[in-house]
């Protein structure tokens, strides 16, 4: 299978996991979108972040920054598995997704008292 094919399936995968899962997309090591599913029924907030011709200033390439940053302490604080970033309007789940950490699964969550449960589904299913 090849690589995109697999991350669009893995995109449409963690949007069946859960009713709350928004968006699904994998990014590289540079934040640029490689592919990407949302939710049929949603405003897209992070698309138009994203749409932008400047990388740097879309979500995607600051949530792989941030996870980037956290791996630094993989050495003492062991492998990091995810990370969840809390907004008002959104909730931004980043995975590593490779051994070389140069793909990454970006997910956006609808805004919840607690994702918890959410997000231990789409850690099991991915």
């Amino acid at each position: 299978m090849e690589e995109h094919e697999f991350f669009a399936e893995l995109c449409q995968l963690a949007l069946s996991t859960d009713r709350n899962v928004r968006f699904a997309g994998v990014v590289d090591d540079r934040g640029k979108l490689l592919t990407g599913r949302y939710r049929k029924d949603i405003k897209r907030p992070l698309y138009e972040s994203s749409a932008k011709t400047d990388v740097e200033t879309n979500m995607f390439y600051a949530s792989y920054q941030s996870v980037t940053l956290n791996k630094t302490f993989e050495s003492s604080l062991g492998p990091l598995k995810y990370q969840l970033s809390e907004f008002d309007d959104v909730k931004l789940l980043t995975v590593p997704l490779t051994v070389r950490g140069d793909r990454f699964l970006c997910v956006s969550l609808d805004p919840m008292p607690s994702c918890q449960v959410t997000v231990s589904k789409l850690m099991k299913n991915i």
